[in-house]
């Protein structure tokens, strides 16, 4: 065994394992798949690293093939909730400090995600990408797109995003309060 490649895989896991677990979790939804996910994405970056193929492939591989076994994932339990009964989800929440801090926060959460959500699949995804920390030609490998791309690509999707996530900030109610005090 080549040591380079020793090295090289865990620099890749040193660097790009946290970035990895919150990017995959917020396609999963779910602690324990993504750690599944990360690390069935090592282990496919390690084999594929000792086949034949001489050529090295870098962080969009990692991504890339993270991305489609989440994508897996989500297609496994969707097969699974058709077949069997909703029994429930058991998450840990960690709660802000008070209530109103959690209400806030679960706000925020909603209009982010709703922002996302009116972006095409491209932008979404080259803009968590950056989030992670990636650079743009491993943005560019992940996607499968031309690097020359990536930053007109993410300056749109950058724009659309604030928009709308202002818009949706607009439409909020004020508040309760004058509904308890009438």
């Amino acid at each position: 065994m080549a040591d380079w490649r020793i090295r090289r895989l865990e620099q890749l896991f040193q660097e790009h394992y946290e970035p990895l677990c919150r990017w995959i979790y917020r396609i999963v939804g779910d602690v324990s798949d993504t750690v599944d996910v990360v690390q069935e994405t090592f282990l496919r970056y390690w084999t594929w690293q000792h086949s034949d193929s001489g050529e090295s492939r870098g962080v969009g591989y990692l991504y890339r093939t993270a991305q489609n076994l989440a994508l897996d994932v989500l297609r496994k339990r969707a097969v699974r909730q058709r077949r069997l009964p909703e029994l429930g989800s058991q998450q840990v929440i960690v709660l802000p400090v008070t209530p109103e801090d959690r209400v806030m926060a679960m706000e925020k959460s909603r209009l982010v995600r709703a922002a996302l959500e009116e972006l095409n699949e491209r932008q979404r995804t080259c803009l968590e990408l950056r989030a992670c920390g990636l650079t743009y030609e491993e943005i560019a490998e992940a996607v499968e797109m031309n690097p020359e791309s990536v930053g007109p690509t993410l300056t749109r999707a950058l724009r659309k995003f604030r928009a709308v996530y202002e818009r949706l900030q607009r439409q909020q109610p004020v508040g309760r309060k004058d509904a308890r005090t009438k």
